[in-house]
């Protein structure tokens, strides 16, 4: 169910038996999810309590299945036309549809983005720390934490959903940390087909003739920029996490036959085992030998 705090309370009247009829304007301002409006439906019902539309005429569930598929279809073409008239206005004016990123604000007569003087030295404070200093996502955060760094939420007096005030998750801080246009002030939008799956690593991407590319100001070099890459494959590669055993040379030996690092494993299905892969047993078996 949609975390939403009138419906939420909603809900909880309703449990407690607060409730003995629903009135809306239209049945899909409860929801404009088919499947989340008709779950609403059903739980209601099952508390005894029924839900009627003002404008609307009382209709049983074939009915109101059929309005809460349109419902949702109406959203899903109002959601289609909001986003290719953003991407128009990308494109044409080079406007800065998108949240303003940190470091940066919007210049209001032209949409476009300009340098925030205070947020643009915090940026650049974190890429020299987390180089120069070598450090992991974590530690850069409670660095941020102890020298009151606020986030973008802090400084727009947002509330949180969890943690307080100068909180940077390891999120927050590996997306500021990959972001290249603080480099390069080259952005680029409309790149994916789902940008969802970019998380995931299996996006799609569009032709390169539908990309579309807004110039910014940089904040900091691309040597920086560089170097920041570095550490976070470093400190991927070298992370710790679900580590149970030591391993003197662990990634610190490549296989000449296939490239890849070795890495040390230790097998209990038959017993303690050490070992170490490069991908295959052959390649790890070439790399024993040449050393």
């Amino acid at each position: 169910i949609e975390d939403r705090p009138g419906l939420n309370k909603l809900r909880a009247d309703a449990k407690k038996g607060l409730v003995d009829v629903i009135y809306v304007w239209r049945t899909d301002r409860l929801s404009r999810d088919e499947i989340m409006l008709l779950t609403l439906h059903r739980e209601f019902n099952r508390l005894g309590i029924e839900v009627l539309s003002v404008t609307e005429p009382k209709m049983n569930e074939f009915m109101r299945g059929i309005y809460a598929v349109f419902g949702a279809e109406d959203l899903r073409n109002m959601k289609s036309k909001m986003f290719s008239g953003r991407v128009r206005a990308m494109r044409k004016d080079h406007k800065w549809i998108a949240p303003v990123p940190y470091g940066y604000e919007r210049e209001k007569s032209t949409s476009k983005l300009i340098i925030n003087p205070q947020e643009a030295a915090w940026v650049k404070q974190m890429y020299e720390w987390f180089v120069n200093e070598r450090l992991g996502l974590n530690a850069l955060g409670k660095k941020l934490y102890a020298n009151r760094i606020p986030t973008k939420y802090d400084l727009l007096k947002k509330k949180k959903p969890a943690y307080g005030f100068c909180f940077w998750s390891k999120g927050m801080l590996s997306r500021l940390l990959s972001r290249s246009y603080y480099a390069t002030g080259i952005a680029e939008f409309h790149k994916y087909k789902n940008p969802d799956k970019k998380r995931f690593g299996n996006a799609e991407l569009r032709p390169e003739d539908d990309w579309i590319e807004i110039k910014i100001p940089p904040i900091i070099s691309i040597e920086l920029f560089e170097q920041a890459q570095r550490q976070l494959l470093t400190n991927r590669e070298m992370s710790k996490r679900k580590l149970v055993r030591q391993y003197l040379l662990r990634r610190k030996l490549i296989c000449q036959s296939c490239n890849r690092k070795l890495l040390a494993y230790c097998r209990t299905d038959s017993g303690d085992h050490d070992g170490a892969s490069a991908g295959n047993v052959q390649a790890a078996a070439d790399s024993k030998a040449a050393a």
